[in-house]
């Protein structure tokens, strides 16, 4: 008899985050899961440090399928210049630094709200993992990182659920790049599948 059993991978992350609980401040992170659904929206001043916030807020998602998380850059007091970025360790193995795991960044100033799209590898572990959302004031997209520790802004970390309970059988591919001459176009891309079709007209056109 064999037994199969779905459960949390355990692991030790890394600390950052802020040493001082004023000014910059993550004060949305919206992620709509398969049935359940993170939304944490709050102005007020956060602690030092990471706020642990994966046994009040998850989301379920699948290997394969498309997503987007909502990160609203805010302030609990004044208002400055600085980036945002989210990761979620997509293999399960307590960190955020492997290839493709970075969701996306922003620098910019408060407030604004970027929605960063992605794609769940097919090759994700299953099991409960983690995502960490950064604010970090001061910061830039080449410099803000998963375990930098600084003087303002906001870490919060939140529970992901991986399964395969709703992963697409057929993956939409993903495109590495194109290219294009006077007469020609070169395009890449990235897919499970073998067989493909290829639809194309001037901008506009209707498909199929």
């Amino acid at each position: 008899m064999s037994v199969f059993a779905l459960g949390a991978n355990a692991q030790t992350y890394c600390a950052a985050g802020p040493s001082s609980t004023i000014d910059s401040e993550i004060t949305g992170v919206v992620l709509v899961g398969n049935t359940d659904t993170i939304s944490n929206l709050d102005s007020s001043c956060g602690t030092s440090g990471v706020q642990d916030f994966t046994s009040t807020y998850s989301a379920d998602i699948s290997r394969g399928a498309s997503y987007s998380v909502d990160v609203t850059m805010g302030t609990c007091g004044g208002t400055y210049s600085g980036a945002i970025a989210a990761w979620i360790d997509f293999n399960a193995d307590g960190d955020f630094t492997d290839a493709g795991e970075l969701l996306g960044s922003y620098a910019g100033s408060p407030t604004t709200t970027q929605t960063f799209s992605f794609n769940v590898p097919a090759s994700a572990a299953l099991g409960t993992t983690r995502m960490r959302v950064m604010q970090q004031e001061g910061g830039s997209i080449t410099s803000i990182a998963p375990c930098n520790i600084f003087s303002w802004g906001a870490v919060e970390d939140y529970a992901i659920t991986i399964d395969t309970v709703n992963s697409p059988s057929c993956l939409a591919p993903t495109f590495s790049s194109i290219s294009s001459t006077d007469s020609s176009v070169t395009i890449s891309w990235v897919s499970n599948d073998t067989s493909f079709t290829v639809e194309y007209g001037t901008s506009g056109f209707v498909t199929g």
